[in-house]
């Protein structure tokens, strides 16, 4: 009965090329997306961006600015994913985690499949300059 909701903060990185960086993970579909996971009990979104970030990467983030909230739904399970763009101001890339295969940088306009959920659509509002999107109804997909 009900269904099982999940918050996920991610962040999202440029470099000076354009280019945005991802994470690939290790199980499920190994799928590539923005680094980021679980906002947990008592933690901010913005803290939760800034935590899985680097426990992904090796690097300390600033959030700059929401991109927006998603919210993707079937039957059984909800997720709602803050996307945040952010900078790097610290740390070295290193992939410490076994969730994580490799952490890439990507042409943001062909990202490598399978890509995450939130990915296509946070990159995408980010390169219009969308900032502050609510976008609700979008299928879920699991890992």
């Amino acid at each position: 009965m009900g269904s099982q909701s999940v918050s996920v903060a991610v962040g999202v990185v440029f470099d000076d090329h354009g280019n945005v960086m991802l994470a690939r993970t290790t199980y499920g579909a190994r799928q590539t997306g923005p680094p980021g996971g679980r906002i947990e009990q008592g933690e901010s979104p913005i803290a939760a961006a800034r935590r899985e970030f680097r426990e992904e990467t090796g690097f300390e983030i600033h959030v700059d600015r929401l991109i927006g909230i998603y919210s993707f739904t079937d039957q059984d399970h909800e997720a709602l994913v803050y996307a945040f763009l952010c900078s790097i101001v610290g740390g070295e890339l290193r992939v410490p985690t076994d969730e994580i295969s490799e952490v890439i940088w990507s042409d943001p306009r062909s990202l490598p499949e399978p890509a995450d959920m939130v990915g296509p659509f946070a990159i995408a509002d980010a390169l219009d300059h969308n900032w502050g999107v609510i976008r609700e109804g979008l299928a879920w997909s699991p890992r």
